[in-house]
């Protein structure tokens, strides 16, 4: 089965943001205030992981608690 080509274009990221998700090591934390666009920054790194991923691979949100893991979702799924 063929796939169609995605086109993409990042949105606007603060440089903060964007140094965040474009780090190479392998694994990064996060520490921001609320409001300071910690879950936006991520989703958008999820989606670009997830387009460069392979077919059946899964890609997660894993949150604390539902409600944080749902708002995500949600957020995701508007954009």
């Amino acid at each position: 089965m063929g796939y169609s080509k995605i086109e993409y274009t990042r949105p606007k990221l603060a440089n903060y943001q964007a140094e965040i998700i474009d780090c190479k090591k392998r694994f990064t934390i996060t520490e921001a205030s609320t409001k300071s666009g910690k879950t936006v920054s991520h989703i958008i790194w999820l989606f670009e992981q997830s387009i460069q991923g392979s077919n059946g691979q899964e890609f997660w949100w894993v949150a604390p608690i539902f409600s944080q893991a749902k708002i995500a979702f949600e957020r995701m799924q508007r954009f």
